[in-house]
């Protein structure tokens, strides 16, 4: 991707996911469309590239191309990011336990530690094998929403 369009591609992400958050996305959708070619609905925005489709979605699902053999964990799955060989899923209400039971399920299935970090508030972790690199970021601050980013890339 030329850097011109990769430098566009991050703003345009975050507006879209910000409008989409905020349920602002009937009244901007056609100018966010019309200014940068991004195509928005109700549900999610779709970005065209020449490596292939960004999509970004509120659409409570998992990926259907999503690694099957990856665990998934309990909690509300309230966004997806997804660009070819990559998917960023992003949950809430996760709770400690199950971030853990992820992780064990992970690295008990062969992948590779790259990094492990724990503090009083959080966890962020990274595994690797010969397809996958996986990356999970659990913020469970006291009084937040126990919010998980799970990063899924082709290696």
């Amino acid at each position: 991707m030329p850097r011109t369009r990769a430098a566009l591609l991050v703003p345009t992400l975050g507006l879209a996911s910000v409008l989409l958050l905020s349920g602002c996305m009937p009244s901007v959708s056609d100018i966010v469309e019309d200014a940068t070619g991004v195509s928005v609905d109700e549900t999610g925005a779709t970005i065209e590239t020449d490596e292939g489709t960004v999509e970004v979605s509120t659409n409570a699902e998992v990926p259907a191309d999503f690694p099957a053999e990856l665990p998934q964990p309990d909690g509300q799955l309230v966004g997806v990011i997804t660009t070819p060989g990559s998917w960023n899923l992003t949950y809430e209400g996760v709770e400690a336990d199950a971030v853990d039971q992820m992780i064990a399920t992970i690295a008990g299935s062969g992948y590779e530690l790259v990094t492990d970090g724990t503090t009083a508030d959080g966890r962020m972790a990274s595994y690797q094998n010969d397809q996958w690199v996986v990356t999970v970021i659990w913020d469970g601050a006291e009084g937040g929403s126990k919010a998980l980013i799970y990063g899924v890339t082709t290696r």
